[in-house]
């Protein structure tokens, strides 16, 4: 999770971004959903969509759009911008590590797509330690809803 203060807002609140990290498939978008539906004034923000426009502007070398410099600051800025100007928490769902990303258009695709997420749970556990101590992992220990009350209970929500 990362706390993002605003001193210009007119409430004096500290607005929040709420960086969900783990590995493909482990259930971000689904701790996502469960935040947003006990915290509705809270905006989704999935970077993915950013790398999906890009790919249709310029082309992306290694398959991952993670690895374009143009992406991780339109990120960044996107996410901070959401923040400033709607003065609302901004949670979203983000895998970081550098691999490629496939969507799935068929139930084969699907299939090989799965076996890719799951062959990269290692790498993705693999940097834990380098988190910072206050990061709630989705480690498969607690229910959706229990992960829900961990954060909320942290960003104050």
């Amino acid at each position: 999770m990362t706390v993002v203060p605003d001193e210009d807002l007119s409430d004096g609140e500290t607005r929040v971004i709420v960086r969900v990290n783990g590995a493909f498939g482990s259930g971000k978008t689904t701790l996502v959903e469960e935040l947003r539906r006990r915290w509705p004034e809270a905006l989704v923000y999935d970077p993915e969509t950013v790398g999906y426009v890009l790919r249709e502007i310029v082309e992306v070398p290694t398959g991952d759009f993670q690895d374009l410099r143009l992406w991780r600051r339109q990120v960044v800025h996107l996410a901070v911008g959401l923040v400033e100007e709607y003065q609302k928490p901004v949670l979203v769902p983000m895998t970081l590590i550098n691999a490629g990303y496939v969507t799935p258009d068929s139930p084969e695709q699907d299939e090989r797509v799965r076996q890719w997420c799951k062959s990269r749970i290692e790498s993705c556990t693999a940097v834990m330690s380098t988190l910072p101590s206050d990061t709630v992992f989705l480690d498969g220990e607690l229910t959706t809803t229990e992960l829900a009350d961990d954060v909320l209970a942290r960003v104050g929500g």
